[in-house]
């Protein structure tokens, strides 16, 4: 495939994704639902993040596309050059850039175990910090070359390869140098490389905000019959997801979940659900309604009556005696009256 046939490729699926940040937004709910009980998982970031890491690979993508071009030049600027060299000389080119990334990796190694036993407020500790920034950009710049060098390497070896190609090189060495600057330029002036640029700057820009908690308004409400544990306004989504459930009342059922402008509908047993919103605020709604077979339990509880049939004996013959006595009074008050 051509550099400027995969350029175009590139283009498209980059436009997308800056359209995605520029006027779309993503937020993604799923979870389950039953009559009795559900769960709403909101996750905002998640989708930022995929589209975040989309961009980074349509801007490696378009940066390959570069080094490519690049290296598909150099390429032929080493077969013109001598043909039979050209091989020997890219080799050589990769194992000095592999020299020079071992040795920049030594010298941050070095600094870092300097920085160990320094105070990072000291003075020595703030040079050394900034030594560290300068090394570490030195290994980045030095591994850059490192793949520079290996894609010539393979640009030579597939032109070498070829000896068709090889044959039209070397039969019109200006046209192919001709064709190879238009190349380059054509990967360097690419709006797929800008594109994929702007998109890295919006991706990082989205979740800076998402993870702020700016972007999105979550509405999580119901009706009369049951409630989620958190109904009411939630603003942005905090973290990478969050979490809510519901559940009905004794006497109602959960009928269907609203999301956004799609329902779900509950049965006896827990269904999975999934939606997916490209609106900054989604309302989720929990609608329950009466049971008519409901019928509340009702507990009986037993009342144990204490015997105390020994206890109205004695009061009878308490009573019994009282009456003897009164007998024995009355008789005694005859026989007093007798005298």
């Amino acid at each position: 495939m051509t550099v400027k046939k995969r350029l175009t490729i590139l283009l498209i699926g980059v436009l997308s994704i800056c359209l995605f940040f520029a006027f779309g937004f993503q937020i993604d709910v799923s979870g389950e639902i039953s009559k009795e009980e559900g769960t709403t998982e909101v996750s905002l970031i998640g989708p930022l993040k995929a589209a975040a890491n989309e961009a980074e690979t349509a801007l490696k993508a378009a940066e390959q596309a570069v080094l490519d071009a690049l290296a598909d030049q150099t390429a032929l600027v080493l077969i013109l050059v001598d043909p039979t060299a050209a091989l020997e000389t890219a080799e050589q080119a990769v194992l000095d850039a592999q020299t020079a990334v071992s040795e920049a990796q030594i010298k941050v190694d070095d600094t870092i175990a300097l920085l160990v036993d320094l105070d990072p407020e000291s003075p020595e500790g703030i040079l050394l910090a900034a030594q560290l920034v300068v090394d570490e950009e030195a290994l980045e710049a030095a591994e850059l070359a490192l793949e520079e060098t290996k894609a010539v390497l393979a640009a030579v070896e597939l032109i070498l390869a070829d000896p068709t190609a090889l044959e039209l090189i070397l039969a019109d060495p200006e046209a192919a140098l001709k064709a190879a600057g238009e190349a380059v330029l054509d990967a360097q002036e690419d709006p797929a490389l800008t594109e994929a640029q702007l998109a890295v700057l919006e991706a990082e820009a989205a979740l800076e905000g998402a993870e702020a908690g700016t972007n999105s308004h979550i509405i999580l409400n119901s009706n009369n019959g049951g409630s989620f544990d958190s109904e009411g306004n939630h603003s942005g989504v905090d973290g990478e997801e969050s979490s809510f459930t519901f559940s009905s009342d004794p006497g109602f059922d959960l009928i269907w979940l609203r999301v956004g402008n799609t329902k779900f509908s509950s049965t006896e047993e827990a269904i999975e659900y999934i939606y997916s919103s490209d609106k900054k605020n989604l309302t989720i709604h929990a609608h329950f309604k009466k049971d008519k077979d409901y019928s509340p339990e009702v507990t009986v509880e037993e009342t144990v009556l204490e015997d105390d049939t020994g206890q109205g004996d004695e009061n009878d013959g308490e009573k019994g005696n009282g009456k003897g006595k009164d007998k024995e009074k009355s008789n005694n008050g005859k026989k007093n009256k007798n005298k």
